[in-house]
């Protein structure tokens, strides 16, 4: 079972995913000492085991068939995109980012509805 320091961790990089905002707060401004990128935030996924949660966990977890489709096609939609060439505010202007992000908060609906809000204390 995941523990729920990574599950945080997940949430927590969904979120930015989510919010063009704090993309621009963190990947072009680096507030509150959040230095990130595209790339870090892809890779921060990464280790954080997302491809475990979405393919085991979820369903160990017992969250609805709906929130595992949804979770499947927001990683599909993050390996199909292509940063290539972008720089990190072209990367978060880019109407397909765009969408991913718009899909990331439908993720995080789910999530706050069926496992609760896991947001770290110290984000916005």
């Amino acid at each position: 079972m995941i523990n729920k320091t990574v599950l945080r961790n997940i949430y927590n990089h969904l979120t930015e995913l989510s919010s063009t905002e704090l993309q621009i707060s963190y990947w072009i401004k680096g507030d509150k000492g959040k230095i990130s990128s595209f790339i870090e935030l892809i890779n921060s996924l990464e280790d954080d085991d997302f491809n475990l949660f979405v393919d085991k966990e979820a369903s160990e977890m017992n969250l609805s068939a709906e929130f595992a489709r949804e979770l499947k096609i927001l990683r599909g939609l993050l390996n199909n995109y292509d940063e290539s060439n972008k720089t990190r505010i072209e990367i978060i202007n880019d109407p397909k980012w765009k969408e991913i992000g718009k899909h990331a908060q439908h993720v995080l609906i789910y999530w706050r509805n069926e496992i609760g809000d896991l947001l770290d204390e110290d984000a916005p």
